[in-house]
């Protein structure tokens, strides 16, 4: 059923079957009088190795799972050019992720509203967050419960080392809330939660309506690439595509939607010719519609891990232990150390104070690796890793392609440090969390630095380890934004300002990128794309 052969004809299309485009084909499959075609790149994600919360040490890397985009040289940070992973399966980046699920908050969408993206401020987009989740737990007026995705709460099974992480937190002046999807505004620090069903990865691609392939009205094309659009005039008209058959196309009766990510979205439009002229021009593709904003704006979290040894044992020293039989018992149940190898809690932040632009969000996992033998592998030593990053970076890059092959790797540059305030906030912010950590409120739970190597808060050392260290948290976004003014993509209905026929609906429409991990609002831009498409469908 996976990879059952497409019809010639269909009335929607949707390419990409990442987070967005899961949700998308799923909801718009459940008018039986609708046939629905989801063509996805990559392979099938009903794996015991995607659905396991540990899986994602042998994911992210492995080539049969992640497309390990290259990255354009970065000269802010030395040179370095860091991969980008992407997942190359159904389901995208949520099928490779650590399932941490955080919304957006209300600034950034009440930002989006004003950047011209009417009808997405905070209050019209909370709706769409609520109906894709069902979490049992939080505010009943807020939260949501009725959805197809679980949402578990780490607060009652969190690690120890997790717990002295939130209370040295409270101690320091951090503001306990029961759940950062209700407020994660500085000074917060709140246990973390994760999209899993009984310890197994719940996502899109698993768990929506059809992604089992058994919907009569909705086919889906795994390992699948798409090469380029066919237009009549200025309509879309379908889709040219590539697989293990040869090349053929596929015609739409309604829509075509692209829900290929930040990176390829654009990609794919700028192989149709839609984008800015003189791009399309140096690579020998006609020009079709002149849009500057295709492949523009691009943005990223971009952060830096710290290691501390831990003054009792972490995840990674039990699971070198007999401890480990306990857990795989456990894991049978869904509970234990199998299904908590995620991050655990998180805290917002301030990296200057003076600033609230310059919030930033720290990160714990109560464990540790080390590279031995040139290899990944569990630390033998007591150890907690954090994540530091800024929540709102104002670095911007840009998606381009060297040509019109779809088999080309998309350019991708992204200068993580090019912007000064960025760096200046960083550095403060990985100081701020050396101190807290070294400090007294840490005693008994954190010991000695290994990364950096010491507990040092100088600022020009830290600022060399952020330079060298820094990398990507896969959270791509806002290469197609919505909105006005010639740099838009698309409008607030998602539609492709000066097409018709022809929609977005992934993390690249975002004109900001959200305060967060960007996965959850994926799977709500899919949710809300599928009530704006059927609406103007029925038309």
């Amino acid at each position: 059923m996976r990879h059952a052969a497409a019809a010639a004809h269909y009335d929607v299309i949707v390419v990409g079957g990442g987070a967005a485009g899961c949700v998308l084909a799923s909801r718009l499959s459940d008018d039986p009088s609708r046939r629905i075609l989801l063509v996805e790149a990559g392979g099938d994600a009903r794996r015991a190795i995607v659905r396991h919360p540990a899986g994602v040490r042998w994911l992210v890397g492995n080539p049969r799972y992640d497309w390990k985009r290259t990255v354009e040289p970065d000269a802010s940070v030395g040179g370095r050019a860091p991969e980008w992973p992407a997942g190359k399966l159904l389901g995208g980046g949520g099928s490779i992720n650590t399932m941490f699920y955080i919304w957006g908050e209300r600034a950034d969408f009440d930002w989006w509203s004003a950047m011209g993206a009417s009808g997405w401020d905070y209050d019209s987009v909370l709706p769409f967050y609520r109906r894709l989740e069902r979490c049992g737990f939080g505010d009943a007026s807020i939260r949501g419960d009725g959805g197809p995705l679980a949402i578990r709460s780490l607060a009652p099974d969190a690690h120890p080392i997790t717990r002295g992480f939130v209370a040295g937190l409270e101690r320091s002046g951090f503001r306990l809330t029961d759940d950062y999807n209700r407020d994660h505004a500085p000074g917060s620090v709140a246990y973390g939660q994760v999209n899993q069903r009984r310890g197994r990865r719940s996502s899109p691609a698993i768990d929506y309506p059809g992604m089992d392939g058994r919907r009569a009205n909705l086919d889906i094309v795994c390992e699948t690439l798409c090469d380029r659009l066919t237009f009549d005039g200025r309509r879309a008209s379908g889709v040219v595509v590539r697989d293990r058959r040869g090349v053929r196309t596929i015609m739409a009766g309604d829509e075509i939607v692209l829900s290929a990510g930040a990176v390829a979205t654009p990609a794919i439009l700028l192989r149709s010719g839609i984008g800015p002229a003189a791009t399309l021009a140096s690579i020998g593709v006609r020009t079709r519609l002149d849009r500057p904003g295709v492949g523009c704006n691009l943005q990223e979290h971009c952060g830096v891990r710290l290691v501390r040894g831990t003054s009792m044992p972490s995840i990674n020293q039990q699971l070198r232990s007999p401890a480990v039989i306990g857990a795989a018992l456990r894991y049978l149940r869904g509970r234990g150390l199998l299904t908590d190898l995620v991050s655990q809690a998180s805290a917002f932040f301030l990296a200057d104070d003076a600033d609230p632009l310059s919030k930033a969000k720290l990160s714990i996992f109560p464990f540790g690796y080390e590279t031995r033998d040139g290899k990944l592998r569990l630390a033998k030593t007591g150890q907690a890793m954090f994540t530091v990053d800024l929540c709102w970076p104002n670095a911007r890059g840009q998606v381009s392609i060297r040509s019109a092959d779809p088999a080309d790797q998309p350019v991708i540059s992204y200068p993580m440090l090019s912007h000064p305030l960025d760096r200046r906030w960083m550095t403060a912010a990985v100081a701020k969390v050396q101190t807290w950590l070294s400090g007294a409120t840490f005693e008994g739970v954190f010991g000695r630095s290994v990364q950096p190597p010491a507990d040092d808060t100088d600022q020009r050392s830290l600022d060399s380890y952020v330079a060298a260290t820094i990398e990507p948290f896969y959270h791509a976004s806002g290469t197609c934004r919505i909105g006005s003014g010639t740099d838009a993509v698309v409008d607030p209905r998602l539609r492709v300002i000066g097409l018709s026929g022809l929609r977005i609906a992934d993390t690249s429409i975002m004109p900001r990128l959200v305060s967060a991990n960007s996965n959850a609002t994926a799977m709500m831009i899919g949710e809300r794309a599928a009530d704006l498409l059927a609406a103007d469908i029925a038309r």
